[in-house]
């Protein structure tokens, strides 16, 4: 009897530890960092002139951005992509979009830097493509 109890008990601690697990993954959203501001005024008040972009790429819902521009180091520069806040009537849907380099480094060197951006808030349903015009980017980005 006390041998079956302890089989009993060996098995249950077993099968509470094999049901434990470690969840180390970063969330989808942490990992893609800023959402994409929609605000048409901000959109339309950016100047593009203070950087190159060298590529583009998309990782699910990760927009990264390339750029090269002057200064020191590139550690202190902001970017913030902004979205037009209209949606061009066109099929498949289409959305303008320009980065917002904030660049206060004042040395003559040209350092290149990636900013993620999180596509899920001008995402359409899944189901729909979505193409993405950005500004000093020769190419059209095709999300779908």
């Amino acid at each position: 009897m006390g041998k079956l109890i302890r089989i009993v008990f060996f098995v249950c601690i077993v099968g509470i530890l094999g049901s434990c697990s470690v969840n180390d993954e970063i969330p989808l959203s942490a990992a893609c960092g800023n959402l994409i501001t929609e605000d048409q005024s901000l959109y339309d008040a950016i100047s593009t002139n203070n950087y190159t972009i060298t590529g583009v790429s998309i990782d699910r819902n990760c927009l990264t951005i390339s750029i090269s521009s002057s200064g020191c180091s590139g550690n202190s520069w902001a970017g913030t992509l902004v979205a037009a806040e209209d949606q061009q009537p066109s099929i498949p849907p289409k959305r303008e979009l320009r980065l917002s380099l904030i660049n206060n480094e004042a040395c003559l060197a040209v350092f290149q830097r990636s900013f993620t951006f999180n596509l899920n808030n001008i995402r359409p349903d899944d189901s729909e493509i979505l193409v993405l015009d950005l500004e000093g980017w020769d190419q059209q980005i095709i999300l779908n």
